[in-house]
């Protein structure tokens, strides 16, 4: 009984760990000359810390983010979607979000994931920012 318990909470641990990074320092905010850069964060809150919303961009998965941790990858040029969506089944019945933009060269796009909770609902928001907005909201 106490190895079945130890494993259950491994996994519910170990589910509850993004794909992104808190490490902030190790992060380069340059933009290379022939792309632009995409930066995803998700605010620093404890509200729905157990949750894990998938980033898309232009429909492929590019992240789980957990609470504080941001994504850094080099796009291409033009017209992208950025889409949240639910991460796993506890989830059910929390909405998403998504916005487009034009990426142009060497141009860097912050945007800030966040949980909205309201009376009987539940959503994930996407908010365009700068990158002083962007640095603010993980810390």
């Amino acid at each position: 009984m106490k190895k079945i318990i130890i494993i259950s909470l491994l996994f519910f641990l170990s589910a509850c760990a993004g794909t992104g990074t808190k490490n902030y320092s190790s992060i380069s905010y340059e933009a290379p000359s022939d792309q632009a850069v995409l930066f995803v964060g998700r605010k620093n809150r404890y509200i729905a810390s157990a949750a894990l919303p998938k980033i898309l961009l232009d429909g492929q998965e590019i992240a789980r983010l957990g609470v504080g941790e941001m994504e850094r990858m080099n796009i291409s040029t033009g017209a992208h979607k950025l889409q949240t969506k639910i991460g796993n089944v506890l989830q059910l019945g929390t909405g998403g979000d998504s916005t487009s933009f034009v990426a142009e060269k060497g141009k860097k796009y912050f945007f800030i994931i966040d949980y909205d909770q309201k009376l009987l609902s539940a959503s994930w928001s996407i908010v365009e920012t700068t990158e002083g907005g962007f640095q603010g909201s993980l810390n």
